[in-house]
């Protein structure tokens, strides 16, 4: 049985506003409790594989690419070989990123840096679905509207959680979109989190998986089944399993 309320606002004139608000902004991820699991934003196949042939073929576009006695021909060279550098980089990135499933809430960055946290009051339970295809998530117009937060690096799929605005706290929810190879099992570690933390978040998973978004690069894909959370709405909450 539910213990746990989640966080819920009634208006503008609701007291748990201001004090959850300074509660929640303040919140450091040393007091989410002991990590339970821990997810990398590691790059999938299928965009690695891309960013390895784009990157063969500049090495050779470079490597053809007659030196000229007056620098120029070596500065093209320099720009060409600067894209798969850049890719490079950002898979680096990805793999020195992690989602912290902890006992209290999510947090995610990198280990030696302040890190944004997400406590589980805040997450809907109904609002949470796996991504596919979430190179071109960029692209769909239901993510442009609601300007998540991209944790990606390159992962072809990814979790999508609406939660606390840590990063900037206005708006109060916002889609976090955690990239990771293993987007399911994110979700099944979030769901025992918040069910051993006393919210009502059984079926959470299965939710997420069953109203999968896929999105496209040129027609924007799937459109989002949950409507965007506002500061007052209350939470959706996800089907009883079974």
């Amino acid at each position: 049985m539910a213990t746990t309320p989640f966080f819920q606002v009634e208006g503008p004139d609701d007291p748990e506003l201001v004090t959850g608000l300074k509660r929640l902004v303040m919140l450091d991820a040393s007091e989410l409790g002991r990590v339970r699991a821990q997810f990398r934003t590691a790059p999938t196949a299928r965009p690695m594989a891309v960013v390895l042939v784009v990157s063969v073929i500049l090495a050779a576009l470079a490597l053809l690419i007659p030196w000229g006695p007056d620098g120029t021909n070596l500065a093209v060279a320099v720009i060409v070989c600067m894209a798969p550098l850049t890719y490079f980089l950002i898979v680096l990135t990805g793999l020195a990123t992690r989602h912290w499933v902890r006992e209290r809430g999510l947090a995610t960055g990198w280990r030696r840096r302040t890190r944004l946290t997400v406590p589980w009051e805040t997450i809907d339970p109904g609002r949470v679905h796996v991504v596919e295809n979430a190179t071109a998530v960029v692209f769909h117009p239901d993510f442009q509207d609601r300007s998540p937060t991209y944790l990606n690096n390159l992962s072809d799929r990814a979790l999508l959680v609406c939660g606390f605005n840590s990063a900037t706290g206005d708006p109060l929810f916002r889609y976090w979109l955690l990239g990771t190879p293993d987007p399911e099992g994110l979700a099944q570690q979030i769901e025992r989190a918040m069910v051993d933390a006393g919210l009502e978040a059984r079926g959470l998973a299965a939710n997420a998986s069953r109203t999968a978004v896929r999105a496209r690069y040129r027609n924007g894909g799937t459109a989002l089944l949950s409507d965007h959370r506002g500061p007052y709405d209350p939470v959706l909450g996800a089907p009883s399993p079974g």
